[in-house]
């Protein structure tokens, strides 16, 4: 049987004249003494330190209420073996959990801004939306419960697509449909949110102070985009190659080939490219860096075909940037991706060609590539996310596999 009694000790007297109480545990004929908050005066106490204030005694029978609760929730069968210390400690974390509050739109703000700059703002638009749907910005992570969730999904599915006034700093809805899985997508966003909060604050072998699993069940798939244009098709890619050197859009072409003869490489990995040394471009993939133990590390061979299309990207002409006119293109990454796919798109409506994206190039290399090599080349051309060997992460890697695929792939088309 465990008991619980309020107890305080004349020698535990504080500089300011308070005593501490504390809640005696006793189970098996041996006790152990939680600390708690309750303090009180001399006046509150009796000769015998037994304390007679009636708010202080109403204080501890609350405390020492909440004790027989959780400890009424033990099963008896688990005590057989058990001490009081492991009594004091499971009593301890239960109590934890009752009284843990965490706000969860506070929590993600500190996820997303542990993410780079485009997926941070993907979060913050995920807890945009939900802080609309309820009306406020605040929510402690134990009240999102699987309704709140389900109706957020529904709601958000059923609105208008929201846009923000840069000059106003005002957020309005538009009459544009939102897409038929954007529910879907905030909430596999907010769940990350609320997965990382249980790793960081949940004890598995103490206490669980975020039981709850709001997004358990909840079908947050979203339907397989629609891209008809990926991967283009080797003429496409080749007109683009053949595209006059005088044509406007010529820039955003060049950005396109570079990033497609350069395995595939991302324009945001290209916008912070620092000049090589060689004929290699050694690189760490932006989007997967953090997510990958070996910082998503590619080495890829910088092809001689390309040679005139970077000159005209500015290789060389800076010590700092090995292409500054994709970096021109815009302050940032996405806005120089913006530019880059404006271009394209003209480009693609001049020819009646469906338009595509810088991203094209990425699925069309692949595509190319897995022709003529194992998936596993391809996959460590693009620096896919993935588990790797600790040999993969400390060894030297030959990537003279991915080079070869690059020049088969490079092969099949007519440069300038």
């Amino acid at each position: 049987m465990i008991t619980f009694k309020p107890v305080v000790f004349k020698h535990r007297k504080r500089r300011d004249g308070t005593f501490p109480v504390s809640i005696r545990v006793t189970f098996d004929r041996k006790s152990r003494y939680l600390p708690t908050t309750i303090t009180c005066t001399a006046a509150d106490l009796t000769r015998g330190m037994r304390i007679k204030d009636a708010d202080v005694i109403a204080k501890t029978n609350a405390l020492c209420d909440r004790l027989r609760a959780e400890a009424s929730r033990i099963n008896p069968f688990d005590l057989e073996d058990k001490d009081v210390d492991w009594v004091v400690a499971r009593l301890r974390d239960a109590l934890r959990a009752q009284d843990f509050r965490l706000d969860f739109f506070a929590w993600g703000e500190q996820v997303a801004a542990s993410k780079l700059p485009p997926t941070a703002r993907r979060y913050r638009a995920a807890l945009n939306a939900l802080g609309r749907y309820l009306g406020r910005r605040q929510l402690d992570i134990n009240d999102l419960t699987r309704e709140r969730v389900v109706g957020f999904i529904g709601a958000l599915n059923k609105s208008r697509k929201m846009e923000w006034n840069p000059a106003t700093g005002e957020v309005r809805e538009t009459g544009a449909a939102r897409r038929g899985d954007t529910g879907a997508v905030y909430a596999r966003l907010l769940h990350h949110i609320h997965d990382e909060a249980k790793k960081r604050y949940n004890d598995e072998d103490g206490a669980i102070v975020i039981p709850r699993s709001p997004f358990a069940g909840i079908d947050m798939r979203s339907a397989p985009a629609i891209r008809p244009q990926l991967p283009l098709s080797v003429e496409v890619l080749q007109a683009l190659i053949d595209t006059p050197l005088d044509d406007p859009q010529r820039t955003a072409v060049d950005v396109f080939l570079a990033g497609f003869a350069l395995m595939g490489a991302n324009l945001a990995d290209l916008w912070e490219a620092v000049p090589p040394s060689g004929r290699w471009w050694a690189y760490e993939r932006r989007k997967t860096r953090t997510q990958r133990a070996d910082k998503a590390s590619i080495h890829c061979e910088i092809p001689p075909e390309i040679g005139p299309i970077l000159a005209r990207l500015g290789a060389g002409s800076s010590k700092a940037l090995w292409l500054p006119v994709v970096h021109s293109l815009g302050k940032d990454a996405n806005r120089a991706g913006a530019r880059v796919n404006y271009g394209l798109k003209r480009w693609c409506e001049k020819r009646e060609i469906p338009v595509f994206t810088f991203y094209a190039g990425r699925h069309s290399w692949a595509t190319l590539a897995r022709r003529s090599t194992e998936k596993a080349t391809v996959d460590e051309g693009l620096g896919h996310v993935g588990d790797f060997p600790l040999a993969d992460i400390y060894a030297e890697r030959d990537w003279s596999k991915a080079a070869e695929a690059n020049r088969r792939v490079l092969s099949l088309f007519r440069w300038q």
